[in-house]
């Protein structure tokens, strides 16, 4: 379906037909600039009380990074960063989205990729953002919005979050990819098939706000985002980031290595409702 469509439910039995409204898709920009990406994803002050004190970038083409806008109804929140095994200046496009680099990581990278839980171990078209951030020191939590989005039928691309080197990246008790619980159809398609929606339920949006522990409120540490392709260069996977926060407590789900995830509260359970307010309005 194309981008700028959106579907709508059908049901004869209430005299409803098939129909597909026009609804604004978000648009991506390519920029591989490490300080243009982290103003756009962690602008100064960050809200709650942190800040980033450096930032660093790997990729194998400079299109693999960028920002995007108009994102509240097809990415799940307005404005952000996306990170990508392919070209994001193809957002919208038709599904699925692919393209290759023939790009391999750098041997940190590639010991990073290799924490993440999976099979395979020939990593293609690595993307990385690398954070140094100081938390004040009543924060023991930074939040930020995150969206995932493939064309993948098969765990072939590999994500991951690390905090100081160390894998922090599952989510309900699964590595995020292709075969996570949470995925389903992603509604309206921007380029890629399927969507990880918050709690499985894909009346939610296709984006939720994720919890990570400090080490130690106070101190300064690393938090490496690293999606890369497995077993070929092939069909895309995107990472949407944005509104990052620090905060005493957590915000959304924790991205932790352990079995078990929070529920969405504060701003971040809002800011579902708000979207799905919206969807139905122009349902």
């Amino acid at each position: 379906m194309p981008a700028s469509l959106r579907r709508c439910a059908s049901g004869l039995a209430f005299g409803l037909t098939a129909c597909a409204l026009p609804v604004s898709a978000a648009t991506a920009s390519p920029n591989p600039d490490a300080f243009d990406l982290a103003a756009a994803f962690a602008p100064a002050p960050v809200p709650g009380g942190a800040i980033v004190t450096g930032v660093f970038t790997e990729a194998s083409s400079p299109t693999q990074l960028g920002t995007f806008t108009d994102g509240a109804l097809t990415v799940g929140f307005a404005d952000g960063i996306v990170l990508s095994t392919g070209d994001v200046g193809a957002l919208g496009g038709a599904s699925p989205l692919s393209v290759g680099f023939a790009g391999t990581p750098s041997s940190d990278t590639e010991a990073l990729l290799a924490q993440i839980p999976g099979l395979g171990s020939v990593y293609a078209d690595p993307v990385r953002l690398s954070l140094a951030v100081q938390p004040d020191l009543p924060n023991n939590y930074v939040n930020f919005s995150f969206g995932y989005q493939t064309s993948e039928i098969s765990p072939a691309d590999r994500f991951g979050l690390f905090v100081n080197g160390q894998y922090r990246g599952l989510l309900a008790g699964q590595p995020v990819d292709q075969a996570h619980p949470w995925l389903a159809a992603a509604v309206p398609d921007i380029g890629y098939t399927q969507a990880l929606y918050g709690g499985g339920n894909p009346l939610n949006p296709p984006a939720f706000v994720l919890s990570v522990a400090v080490p130690s409120p106070g101190a300064s540490f690393t938090l490496d985002l690293v999606l890369a392709d497995v077993f070929g260069d092939g069909i895309d996977t995107a990472v949407f980031l944005g509104n990052f926060t620090a905060s005493a407590r957590p915000m959304g789900y924790l991205a932790i290595p352990e079995s078990r995830a929070w529920p969405l509260v504060a701003s971040g359970g809002v800011a579902a409702f708000a979207w799905w307010h919206r969807r139905r309005r122009q349902a």
